[in-house]
């Protein structure tokens, strides 16, 4: 006698959200909770597909990695309740250096994630700064030929 499957309950049941009214799109499951389509997002940025890995994006992608306990859905969504979350937010890497975890990452506005980037860093400014005399330095010289 064969044993009956117990059916999963979808994601949203199974951490306490309200059922959306439409879980179904395209005849496909989906879940139409920003959070979870963030959480998703950064899943894929720490372990991208290999048509990722072909695109122009992936080097500023390559280095970034996920804790361990941020894999399944419901310890993200728990840590970004307790940690401000809101639909105008967005999840930042405090250090963009290091990967996706709960010591690492905030919710901040576009304005804030706007100044939280690698251009923003002395490194990156001062090599602006050699690039741009390099080129005037060969702009110079070709003038000067």
């Amino acid at each position: 006698m064969a044993k009956k499957r117990k059916k999963k309950l979808p994601m949203w049941k199974r951490i306490g959200l309200p059922t959306p009214l439409k879980p179904w799109v395209n005849g496909k499951q989906t879940c139409p909770y920003r959070i979870y389509r963030v959480w998703r997002c950064v899943k894929t940025r720490s372990n991208p597909p290999r048509s990722f890995k072909r695109s122009a994006n992936y080097k500023y992608y390559a280095h970034v990695t996920l804790c361990a306990a941020w894999r399944k859905f419901p310890p993200f969504y728990f840590w970004a309740m307790s940690h401000g979350y809101r639909d105008d937010r967005t999840i930042d890497r405090i250090d963009w250096r290091k990967g996706y975890s709960p010591k690492n990452c905030r919710w901040a506005t576009y304005s804030q994630q706007a100044s939280n980037c690698h251009r923003d860093t002395p490194e990156y400014r001062a090599a602006m700064r050699r690039n741009a005399l390099k080129s005037v330095a060969a702009r110079k010289a070709k003038r000067g030929s």
